[in-house]
């Protein structure tokens, strides 16, 4: 009944993805830490999509969501590893 009430003032409910939002973050963080203990030992060239997943607990298509590229983990990892 609300929802009815909402939508004949014209006004929609908020919809916000709080905890998808949260758990996105914090599977990227994760694939980061990943990434960057396997830059730390010196392995970067050898570095793989699969090593960074499968050391996040995720999968190569969730690494590439987040960062589109090996070469672009690699890079984030290496700036967080400087900074």
């Amino acid at each position: 009944m609300c929802a009815n009430l909402r939508k004949e003032a014209g006004t929609p409910r908020p919809y916000r993805q709080v905890a998808r939002a949260r758990n996105a973050e914090a599977t990227r963080q994760r694939v980061l830490e990943a990434a960057e203990a396997l830059v730390a030992v010196g392995a970067h060239e050898g570095v793989s999509l699969e090593t960074v997943a499968r050391a996040a607990g995720t999968t190569v298509p969730t690494v590439l969501r987040h960062f589109g590229s090996r070469d672009a983990v690699v890079a984030a990892a290496l700036g967080a590893a400087l900074a």
